[in-house]
């Protein structure tokens, strides 16, 4: 037994180097490979200026949001001016003010809006959402900072007088405007302007929202119209610094504050299937009604700087019998959402704010649609 084991131990000695030997040249040629694509990594940074690029998207994070919040702030001002304050829960102060200043506020800021249209915005009207994913695809990624300046300047005149549209669409020119800028300062590849382009975007909607999640899948989906894992990084660093910009200056708390909900049966799935089928039913007629009014209101002759006033005249009728329409509505959006408005109150609603919103953009007054259509959605649920 002695022997037969001395053998098997020195056979085991024997095959012991050559062990040794191959398991050495796989370390090697692993350390090899793990050198190689390491190198190969860092070289394919390099070439494609990887931190240039990051280094890029974080400055235009950091600019979109001060920018944004700039633009939130002259909006706050020019409201104060007529209203008595800057804050967006302005249904209380409206309540208070004249019937005549609701009126005519909407009015003076369409005559402010139309002399900027007049004299400094080729084309008589302010840039959009569509305008970014048309300089996205079609214009190398340019954008005129003029027009973007100018354009910020009429939306914070319309929203701020009372004009109802949403603000995200101009924050959102105004973030690509600055990219676009900051871009054409260095030689960039034609990826990269799209990649930064896409970072202004992400930014502007992360510190409008105080949401960098949604401003990261808004800058895939809508501007650069896919997901590209090259451009996730930079974009995520955008967001990120909007949305940490913003809670600087705005506190930590989300746009709206939707309240809990939790499902106790199955029967309540078919209430589901109704709300989706009527949200889609007011998103319809809200694009009809927007299409609509856009047409009827070309047909009407009159100078182009006169256009947007006797659109806001029409907005400060309506909000003289419904002050719910007035603004961004996002305090309305949030008592929608609470359940603090009869059936009945909502069924106009609907009709007013609707209304207000293809007047105010068919007369050439500034604004987006994004927050409509939430307070469209928040006020046909409940």
């Amino acid at each position: 037994m002695t022997d037969g084991t001395q053998d098997s131990d020195d056979a085991a000695l024997d095959r012991t180097p050559g062990l040794l030997r191959r398991l050495r040249a796989w370390t090697m040629e692993a350390g090899e490979t793990m050198v190689s694509r390491v190198s190969d990594n860092l070289a394919n940074f390099a070439a494609e200026r990887q931190l240039l690029v990051w280094t890029l998207a974080l400055s235009i994070g950091i600019a979109v949001a001060y920018a944004a919040t700039l633009f939130r702030l002259l909006l706050g001002a020019m409201q104060w001016l007529w209203l008595g304050t800057s804050s967006e829960t302005m249904l209380a102060a409206a309540a208070q003010q004249y019937w005549f200043v609701i009126l005519l506020a909407p009015a003076v800021g369409g005559l402010i809006v139309g002399q900027i249209l007049y004299h400094f915005l080729p084309g008589g009207r302010a840039m959009g959402v569509a305008d970014v994913i048309e300089a996205r695809a079609l214009g190398d990624c340019k954008i005129t900072t003029r027009n973007g300046l100018w354009s910020a300047l009429a939306a914070s005149v319309t929203l701020g007088f009372g004009g109802s549209a949403g603000r995200e669409g101009p924050v959102v020119h105004l973030g690509a405007t600055i990219a676009s800028w900051l871009e054409d300062k260095f030689t960039l590849t034609a990826t990269t302007r799209r990649t930064l382009l896409a970072c202004g975007v992400a930014a502007a909607v992360s510190a409008s929202f105080n949401a960098p999640i949604a401003g990261v899948l808004f800058a895939h989906e809508v501007i650069l119209a896919h997901y590209a894992l090259r451009a996730f990084v930079p974009i995520v660093l955008a967001s990120v610094a909007g949305a940490l910009i913003s809670r600087i200056h705005f506190g930590s708390y989300p746009a709206f504050v939707v309240p809990q909900f939790q499902i106790t049966t199955d029967w309540e799935f078919p209430a589901f299937i109704l709300l989706g089928v009527t949200c889609a039913v007011v998103a319809i007629l809200f694009e009809l009604a927007m299409m609509m009014t856009e047409r009827v209101s070309w047909r009407i002759k009159m100078p182009i700087w006169l256009r947007p006033a006797c659109g806001g005249l029409a907005v400060g009728v309506i909000a003289v019998f419904l002050p719910q329409v007035l603004g961004v509505g996002y305090d309305a959006t949030d008592k929608a959402l609470n359940n603090q408005w009869p059936l009945a109150v909502l069924l106009i609603l609907i009709v007013a704010k609707t209304a207000a919103t293809a007047i105010t953009l068919a007369s050439r007054m500034a604004g987006g649609i994004f927050s409509p259509s939430l307070y469209l959605g928040a006020v046909s649920y409940t």
